[in-house]
């Protein structure tokens, strides 16, 4: 298992623009095995998470009469899906969009997005599924702000 400071210290020189080949040598110099390095870099980019303007995402929900939103929803999907496996589908989304079917599947969806997010954030899954359902734009943002923090230079 890799330390918590190890983590850190990856996360924020990778932010700073650092490559693994540059801090690898300052790692080991630190006393950090070539394994636990390794490891830090697979658990902090196992995959991209775009950084979004929380402000932007709502102008652009309200401008495209909640179209953006489907979009959102599918990026950030794919984005958790690249990082946790239990993440739902992407096609079910554009199931449930092409073919607006029972609202209890839509449930279901936003029950494994909140459950993957959890996974992945350590953000309450129910705090975020009461949310998404009962108050779309609150669950929203505080979904994007925690991936957000989680977000990858792109």
């Amino acid at each position: 298992m890799v330390s918590e400071d190890l983590l850190f210290y990856v996360r924020q020189q990778t932010k700073r623009g650092y490559t693994h080949e540059q801090l690898e040598p300052v790692m080991m110099e630190q006393g950090y095995s070539i394994n636990d390095i390794n490891d830090a870099f697979d658990a902090v980019s196992p995959g991209a998470i775009k950084e979004r303007n929380v402000f932007v995402g709502l102008l652009l929900t309200i401008f495209t009469l909640g179209f953006y939103t489907f979009y959102w929803i599918a990026s950030t999907t794919k984005e958790l899906k690249a990082n946790q496996t239990d993440a739902p589908s992407v096609h079910l989304l554009w199931l449930l969009i092409l073919f607006p079917i029972a609202p209890f599947v839509m449930m279901y969806y936003f029950y494994r997005y909140s459950y993957a997010m959890e996974q992945f954030t350590s953000f309450p899954k129910w705090g975020l599924f009461l949310l998404l359902i009962f108050f779309y734009p609150a669950g929203y943002i505080l979904a994007q702000l925690e991936l957000n923090k989680h977000a990858t230079l792109m």
